[in-house]
């Protein structure tokens, strides 16, 4: 019959793993096995000061809380992992005189043959009171656990991995923990790290009646320890903030290795070098313990605990001291990543609001949206009204844009481009109109399905607002020129390419299927006797840096006509005097200098009709 009891527990690879977990008064978890750490998805050294509530679901914790004065307890309780996931947990737990909690859990949900072979309610309620009835007899938690191993048929080892005592009978154990948990409990309201290692250094000094306590950083090269903070009753002083770890060379090797340095009497010590001995003297320490943490193979930091007078440690002090320095060693890092993050937030806020942009992101599937108080803004939606949705969005964009504004996200859920790009309007509840531009990106489950899109949204009210004003500039100056007969050009000095617009097509007598020509070509286009005072005119405004370019010259067009143009342009340069481009315009002036021509050859006739009449002059 225990074999098929046994079978309840199992799968077909072997049992999923028996969680041991005890409990102070004040439902602390205090100690846990691997294979409880493992259900969670927490490392061993992350659980211990956790709370009952952050992993048991509050219906769950309200029945724990209604059944603190029963001796024992057993059911199903739902368990959250780290990941924010859930599992389901068969519980039989008890409580021990001193008022603390102990219990063993299994993870129903990785037992694959439960369900097959205890499918009827009542099978599982036979199992748990067989299981209760042989653990009333256990006294100690250690005689539990291995009760409960013997009733599941695991080897109790196995569940004794990584969690030493589960309940500390001894009384510096007790005074250890209690001291560990006050400790957890100090260092998770800090949110400044270096408030983390004073305040660490400061309980562990107190609590050791040392004469110091310090925090030492080892820098990446390894040569210096740099004390941040530290602790001390005074009789310790502090002369630099600084350390060369070359001045404690013997030290430090047994600390990169990872071994925690005791020493009881720094002048008793044969093992230490008289430099170090010097250095000893001079900082007043007469005995140490130092616990190193060493992170992927590289000395990170050293928990320093320092005595004037020589003092032998126990192995109890050892260890306290060896955890004090791994939780805050987690406890500054979980600082250190939380303030980067409030910085990298601030930043990003910031630069955001400078911007003029809103953060927006969209669940595809429930149709549900996250603005930023800036996305809600730029939308005119007022953040108090709650989550808005996917209608709600569309119903704010202007009603001539809404059609190319969702074929846009379309496109991009059903494209692998994953990017999302739209630029659309917004009628405000003011009826002011402004324009938006959206950019985002499309996350994708692993089976291909688009599950979320997210980016910003900018406010391009004032570039829309330019480029309008810009256009209808261009089309004001398009019918001047139009209107004045003027042709535009644009010279690009150093690819030596040029422009042209439809009019100096015209004005040249050049055929617009052969495009622009080069400088050569365009001088080929001038009347011969023109030439060359229109090259020097053009080598003058580039190389003598002439603040404008101005001539006139003819143009010979391909019916042998002759037409006088007048070039005004000016020239633009690099930062370093290097010419880049000349622009300007050309202007028909053929009739302005026939009119010219004109009183000139009335006044030639004239002379050549008195001078043939013998008339004077």
């Amino acid at each position: 019959m225990l074999q098929s009891d046994h079978a309840l527990f199992r799968s077909d690879s072997g049992h999923a793993g028996l969680g041991m977990v005890t409990a102070d008064p004040e439902l602390r978890l205090a100690h846990c096995n691997r294979a409880f750490c493992a259900m969670l998805g927490y490392e061993h050294k992350e659980i211990s000061g956790l709370r009952m509530g952050d992993v048991v679901s509050p219906q769950d914790m309200a029945r724990i809380e209604r059944s603190t004065g029963e001796r024992e307890f057993h059911g199903e309780w739902q368990f959250r992992r780290k990941d924010g996931s859930s599992f389901v947990g068969a519980v039989l737990g008890s409580k021990l005189p001193d008022g603390w909690f102990q219990a063993i859990v299994l993870d129903i949900n990785e037992t694959n043959g439960l369900e097959a072979v205890c499918s009827a309610q009542e099978n599982k309620d036979r199992y748990f009171s067989k299981l209760e009835k042989r653990l009333r007899g256990a006294g100690t938690a250690r005689e539990t656990v291995s009760a409960a191993c013997e009733v599941i048929g695991q080897e109790p080892g196995a569940a004794f991995a990584g969690i030493g005592e589960l309940h500390p009978d001894g009384k510096e154990s007790k005074e250890r923990q209690s001291f560990l948990l006050a400790l957890n409990d100090a260092l998770r309201r800090i949110s400044d790290p270096m408030e983390i290692m004073a305040t660490a250094s400061k309980l562990l000094c107190s609590r050791l009646a040392a004469g110091q306590v310090a925090y030492a950083d080892i820098d990446e090269a390894g040569k210096h320890a740099i004390i941040s903070r530290e602790w001390n009753d005074g009789t310790i002083p502090i002369k630099a903030a600084v350390y060369e770890t070359e001045n404690f060379s013997a030290l430090r090797e047994e600390l990169k290795r990872g071994q925690t340095v005791v020493i009881s009497d720094v002048r008793a010590d044969r093992l230490i070098p008289v430099d170090t001995l010097a250095g000893f003297e001079r900082a007043s320490i007469g005995a140490l313990l130092n616990v190193p943490l060493v992170k992927d193979d590289r000395l990170v930091a050293v928990l320093a605990v320092h005595m004037t007078t020589a003092r032998s440690w126990t192995q109890e002090e050892v260890t306290l001291a060896q955890e004090v320095a791994e939780r805050t060693w987690e406890a500054v890092q979980r600082a250190c990543a939380e303030q980067a993050l409030r910085e990298s937030e601030e930043l990003l806020r910031f630069s955001m609001k400078g911007a003029g942009a809103g953060a927006w992101q969209w669940d595809v599937w429930a149709k549900g949206l996250i603005w930023s108080p800036e996305c809600c803004g730029l939308h005119g939606v007022d953040p108090k009204l709650g989550k808005p949705q996917y209608e709600d969005w569309v119903r704010c964009v202007h009603p001539d844009d809404r059609e190319s504004v969702e074929k846009a996200v379309f496109d991009a859920l059903m494209t692998e481009a994953r990017e999302y790009r739209a630029e659309y309007r917004v009628v405000l509840p003011s009826g002011e109109v402004r324009w938006l531009e959206a950019r985002g990106q499309v996350d994708y489950a692993a089976g291909g399905q688009p599950v979320r899109m997210a980016g910003i949204i900018l406010d391009i009210t004032e570039r829309k607002r330019a480029e309008e004003a810009l256009r209808e500039s261009e089309e004001w100056l398009r019918l001047a020129v139009k209107s004045s007969g003027a042709a535009v050009w644009q010279w690009d000095i150093l690819k030596d390419e040029q422009v042209w617009s439809p009019e100096s097509y015209k004005l040249h007598g050049r055929d617009p299927k052969l495009g622009p020509p080069d400088y050569e070509g365009w001088l080929h286009c001038l009347h011969p006797d023109d030439r060359a005072s229109a090259e020097k005119a053009a080598f003058d405004a580039v190389e003598k840096r002439s603040p404008e370019y101005r001539m006139e010259y003819r143009v010979l067009l391909p019916s042998a006509e002759v037409r006088w143009l007048d070039a005004l342009g000016k020239v633009d340069y690099a930062a370093d005097g290097t010419p880049l481009r000349m622009s300007g315009i050309n202007l028909d002036i053929t009739g302005r200098k026939r009119a010219e021509e004109a009183p000139r050859e009335s006044e030639e006739w004239l002379r050549l009709a008195l001078k043939g009449s013998g008339a004077a002059p």
